[in-house]
């Protein structure tokens, strides 16, 4: 019996094809129980309010459609806000939200941010 050497090596591709497309095609790794990501994208300073605009990002391939995020902010070791403060959004598995929350700030913050966007602040 007589094997035709183009044809083997055609079932011999064939073959890793097969197990290429099988051991990495399609399968998506499912991400859960992870907490969202935030990011700070802007921070500006109105009268004795501090303003960040955030960017919340769920890794999550599962939406979370009620999320109560509770956060504090420091500034130079110091509380800029008083307390923990929350925020109540929704999100979308693997998606990004723009949120932003203003509060009173102590006036240490409002003067230290007002240095830092001054160039007036200096390492200790």
């Amino acid at each position: 019996m007589k094997i035709d050497i183009r044809f083997s090596f055609k079932i011999f591709l064939i073959l890793i094809a097969f197990v290429l497309v099988t051991s990495c095609g399609g399968k998506q790794h499912k991400i859960s129980n992870q907490p969202p990501q935030i990011f700070i994208a802007n921070i500006e300073t109105i009268g004795e309010d501090i303003q960040f605009q955030l960017q919340i990002r769920n890794i999550n391939n599962i939406a979370i459609p009620k999320a109560r995020i509770h956060f504090e902010f420091y500034f130079a070791d110091r509380p800029v806000f008083n307390g923990v403060q929350t925020l109540d959004l929704s999100l979308d598995g693997r998606g990004t939200e723009q949120a932003s929350w203003r509060g009173k700030a102590n006036p240490e913050a409002i003067h230290s941010l007002k240095q830092l966007t001054d160039g007036n602040i200096r390492d200790r």
